[in-house]
């Protein structure tokens, strides 16, 4: 008659997961063959696995240096800087602050990527409307869409256009009013 593993007593369980830098979210399974949630002791990121795995050299495949690196580098990049921790995960949620509103978020690297900083965005948006001879009046409007008080810097004109309408290539005609919509 075939047996299976020997069974492990929970201290002995602990020891061999500590051993492998691992600490146990929680009590041991009973069965070596069982899955059991571990925390890395290094980045703390989950892994699920049973004792047999960790006593064949499992251990936790946590991001290298270079990848946290490059996560801070993608967070300054989009113009944040970090509150807390350096995320180990690339959606990891982690709290974050902009570096000029001074706006705190708690958003992921990927998230980041995507979308930075409002206030960001804005900016360039501004810079579109002035690179089209037009300052604006008041902060962007929240859609490309909706009508943006603005002075044309050429004949001082207050103008009332939408983003969409300067970015279609419609410009000011000095002195005369901007085409309506239908």
């Amino acid at each position: 008659m075939r047996r299976g593993p020997k069974p492990v007593s929970q201290e002995q369980a602990f020891e061999e997961a500590a051993g492998a830098g691992l600490e146990p979210c929680e009590p041991y399974p009973g069965r070596v063959i069982d899955p059991w949630m571990h925390r890395c002791m290094t980045c703390h990121m989950k892994l699920n696995v049973p004792l047999t795995r960790i006593r064949g050299g499992k251990k936790c495949s946590h991001w290298s240096f270079e990848r946290l690196l490059g996560y801070r580098r993608d967070i300054l990049k989009a113009g944040f800087e970090l509150v807390g921790s350096t995320p180990v995960a690339l959606h990891e949620e982690v709290r974050m602050r902009c570096v000029t509103c001074k706006k705190e978020v708690w958003q992921s690297v990927a998230q980041t990527r995507r979308r930075p900083c409002t206030c960001a965005r804005d900016e360039l948006f501004v810079q579109e409307m002035r690179d089209a001879g037009l300052e604006p009046k008041v902060p962007f409007p929240g859609t490309s869409r909706a009508p943006w008080p603005s002075v044309c810097t050429e004949c001082g004109q207050d103008r009332k256009t939408s983003l969409d309408t300067v970015r279609s290539g419609k410009r000011c005609k000095h002195g005369e009013t901007w085409p309506r919509r239908r």
